[in-house]
């Protein structure tokens, strides 16, 4: 399964030196369990929205990179507490605890190729990654809202 980043295209450098990590510059002012995270969407247009979206933006140029499931560890996966949602209809994007260094940086080709974007729904039926990756978001979900978290 692919998952996606957004990120200013002057910060590529330094990511394809040190890996995708997380840093203490956020994107969101007030954003809820930030700190040691990396944020990731299941299609590209929502990385990039959320980047343009975002407290900070600045008009700078993104760049979008696409990350294989296969090459990060599934047990550092979260739920990104700062989507809240009201069905699981509307999760879209997971938080990831730790650094990712394989990636790909899509070009303008490759995102007018995605016709489909994933549905979090959609994950209940793909791939062993994908699977496990619903499996974890959709449990805290089901706590969340079985604790009706505010």
């Amino acid at each position: 399964m692919k998952l996606y980043h957004a990120t200013y295209t002057e910060s590529v450098p330094s990511i394809m030196a040190n890996g995708l990590r997380p840093c203490s510059r956020h994107n969101w002012d007030g954003g809820y369990d930030l700190e040691g995270k990396v944020f990731l969407a299941f299609d590209p247009a929502v990385a990039e929205d959320y980047l343009t979206a975002a407290n900070t933006y600045d008009g700078s140029p993104i760049s979008i990179l696409e990350i294989d499931s296969k090459n990060i560890n599934i047990d550092k996966i979260g739920y990104d507490w700062n989507n809240r949602c009201e069905s699981e209809a509307d999760i879209n994007s997971i938080a990831y605890a730790g650094v990712i260094r394989k990636f790909r940086i899509m070009q303008e080709d490759d995102l007018m190729a995605i016709t489909q974007p994933v549905q979090f729904a959609d994950l209940g039926h793909g791939d062993d990654d994908a699977q496990r990756i619903y499996w974890i978001i959709a449990d805290v979900f089901d706590e969340q809202v079985a604790s009706k978290i505010e």
